[in-house]
């Protein structure tokens, strides 16, 4: 393995890591500075044959940050920033290697780029993966940036509760695969059982991500789906293009890595941890899920890379781009689609679930964990629910308005999905939505629970408004609303969620031809009770005169009543 190193003013590499002939060396340099030329115009990556010449792999990152600069970025962009500015020539340049070491100018280039003239985060990264910043001969100021922008992520501080600091927490191991020419997909650790979850201390795991080196991987698509997850795992030894799988020890935990652009991805070879930042526990369940759900978006990248792109340099750049933006799409497209997701659901080209079925209640009498809210199959019934053919209440049937509450809270954690999944007290709602074909679930992640009449209503009403909704909002009707507000109040505290906003408005009924004719016997539901106003069969009275207050009054024959008489008092 090659090295960096900085000595009296120039740079010093060993280039190679065999034995070569010096016409082996002129050759492959020659190639390579032609390379570097025509990279400089084309934006054209070093292919890895050329690796060998350094003796590392160019393309292996320092940390797992969006805009880490890689080895061969430090080369390729250092190299031609020279080149363009005339600082040296190819016959200097091709000197540079065949001596095994970088031109003067290349300090010069160096300086600039500390003095904020160039961009200089691809030499910090190279000498980061070499631990040479600290023999860099410059002030402590230049010293201070350097190790303060290289310095990889570590575990997260720990908690300020020390009774946090001692408890325990549920994660993740994702263990090496035995056979390295298995299939290589997420779907595989789950099926080879190489997911384990272990309960561990804070404290245990900050000392053994310390003491072991490893750093944090982003993992943005998990982040963006609303996972908080971090991947802790040893550096990457080496890097491999996007489409070959077959030479990776870890494909799982590669694959979770997944970032938003699939150009490129890291290869984690050794074991990897996979933990909550916030302290709550990570469930096996949640990680398998995820990993099914990668795996999906994981083929659509690779149809994307199928495309035949065209062989005009112009075109080809615009196909790119036009790529990129629709891959970006289907990301966020799956991301919404991710709270609704089952195990087995298959997505589309755009990254919408396929499926059109609703998730209702989980079926088992076993309790499905906190962490885990996964939508349970339709064709389970919960014991004691009212059946999917039950009708609705008389009153929706007949009502000329309906009024709908939005209920948008706080916070949108795991339970309280879960909690109206397998609400009881709406049951009868999800129930009647689903036996009419009708989601209470919306793509945007919001929920809807509304008689089935009324469903159409509120779909118009959202989008004439244009109503942007989200996982943490609720529609539901006037008389569902204590339901769903009573079963998130069952949430224990430490949750936070609470109503942040309430809005209501008051919507048209869609009204068949039969409750659309004018009922002569008005009908009115209050609370449990069925009140049905029939006009009296007894004489109307005159609203003029004297009224009868009892029969007695009536009847001439009858004595005054003796209490009514008030005896005179005497002066």
């Amino acid at each position: 393995m090659g090295q960096h190193m900085l000595n009296e003013g120039h740079v010093t590499a060993w280039l190679s890591c065999f034995d070569s002939t010096a016409d082996e060396k002129m050759r492959l340099a020659e190639c390579l500075v032609d390379l570097f030329l025509d990279g400089i115009s084309s934006d054209y990556y070093p292919h890895e044959d050329w690796q060998a010449i350094f003796g590392v792999a160019m393309s292996e990152t320092r940390t797992p940050q969006p805009t880490s600069m890689r080895i061969g970025d430090l080369v390729f962009c250092c190299w031609c920033e020279l080149y363009r500015n005339r600082r040296f020539t190819k016959h200097a340049l091709l000197n540079a290697i065949l001596q095994h070491r970088l031109p003067r100018s290349f300090k010069v280039w160096v300086e600039e780029a500390l003095a904020g003239k160039l961009h200089w985060s691809a030499y910090l990264q190279a000498l980061a993966a070499r631990d040479a910043w600290e023999r860099v001969p410059w002030d402590y100021l230049s010293l201070s940036k350097l190790a303060q922008a290289s310095s990889a992520p570590s575990f997260p501080a720990a908690p300020a509760s020390s009774a946090l600091l001692r408890k325990k927490l549920q994660v993740v191991w994702i263990k090496v695969p035995q056979d390295p020419f298995a299939d290589h997909t997420c779907a595989s650790a789950v099926k080879q059982d190489l997911l384990v979850q272990r309960p561990a201390t804070w404290s245990v795991m900050q000392d053994f991500v310390a003491r072991s080196r490893w750093i944090r991987f982003r993992c943005e698509l998990l982040l963006l789906l609303g996972e908080n997850i971090a991947l802790y795992a040893e550096p990457s030894k080496s890097h491999y293009p996007s489409g070959d799988l077959r030479i990776r020890k870890n494909p799982a935990a590669t694959l979770l890595n997944f970032g938003k652009d699939v150009s490129s991805m890291e290869a984690i070879c050794g074991k990897a941890l996979l933990v909550r930042p916030d302290g709550t526990d990570l469930l096996k369940e949640t990680v398998e899920k995820a990993c099914f759900f990668i795996d999906l978006l994981y083929e659509l990248s690779e149809s994307q890379e199928g495309i035949q792109l065209s062989p005009n340099q112009s075109i080809r750049e615009e196909q790119i781009e036009k790529m990129r933006q629709e891959w970006r799409q289907t990301v966020h497209m799956a991301a919404a689609s991710w709270p609704a997701y089952q195990v087995g659901d298959a997505l589309n080209q755009d990254g919408t679930l396929k499926t059109d079925r609703p998730a209702v209640p989980h079926s088992g009498s076993e309790e499905l964990p906190a962490d885990h809210a996964e939508p349970p199959e339709m064709s389970a019934p919960v014991a004691g629910s009212v059946p999917l053919s039950h009708p609705l209440p008389l009153r929706n049937q007949l009502a000329t308005t309906f009024k709908l509450v939005r209920l948008k809270f706080s916070r949108n954690p795991t339970p309280f999905h879960e909690c109206l999944q397998r609400c009881k007290e709406l049951d009868a709602c999800r129930g009647a939505l689903a036996d009419a074909g009708f989601q209470w679930r919306l793509h945007s992640g919001a929920y809807i629970f509304v008689p089935v009449d009324m469903h159409a209503a509120v779909q118009d009403q959202i989008e004439e408004e244009g109503l942007i909704l989200g996982p943490a909002d609720v529609l539901v009707s006037e008389e569902l609303e204590g339901a769903v507000t009573g079963a998130i109040c069952c949430l224990p505290r430490k949750h936070k969620v609470n109503v942040e906003s309430r809005q209501a408005s008051t919507l048209p009924a869609q009204q068949s031809d039969l409750t659309a004719q004018e009922d002569p016997f008005p009908i009115k539901i209050e609370r449990t009770f069925i009140h049905v106003k029939i006009p009296s069969s007894l004489r109307t009275e005159p609203s003029e005169g004297p009224r009868t207050a009892s029969s007695t009054d009536a009847d001439a024959r009858a004595l005054p009543n003796p209490r009514s008489y008030v005896k005179p008092r005497c002066l």
